[in-house]
């Protein structure tokens, strides 16, 4: 009975450190003015992790890396481009609209193997 209330006690002790760590994966905004993911840069400074500099996103978009969905923010997806890393996720070209002129809704390879719907520049 004591090992019962053991493992019982260890399983709840763990519960909170297991939760924030699934909310950690999952905190931060995406958008055309998120320094998560999103918002124009030049340099890393100007991000809360990375600046990615690629012609299709404009020259410099903020991102993070990645090797899942889950390690991007909510209204992002983990795409592929030489390693993972967060982009904007999209369901029509109006979604992406907030980004500018030249900016639509396109598949990109996703670091899971498959392809996601993300704001870009083709």
């Amino acid at each position: 009975m004591r090992s019962g209330r053991r493992a019982l006690s260890y399983a709840v002790a763990a519960a909170p450190v297991i939760a924030l760590s699934t909310i950690a994966a999952c905190t931060g905004t995406a958008g055309p003015g998120s320094q998560d993911v999103g918002a124009p840069c030049s340099a890393d400074s100007q991000c809360e992790d990375r600046c990615f500099k690629s012609a299709e996103f404009a020259d410099g978009m903020c991102s993070r890396i990645c090797r899942v969905d889950q390690d991007c923010p909510i209204g992002s997806a983990c795409v592929e481009n030489g390693g993972g890393f967060c982009a904007v996720s999209c369901q029509a070209p109006v979604d992406c609209s907030g980004f500018g002129a030249g900016w639509t809704c396109s598949l990109k390879a996703d670091a899971g193997g498959g392809q996601a719907l993300v704001c870009r520049i083709p």
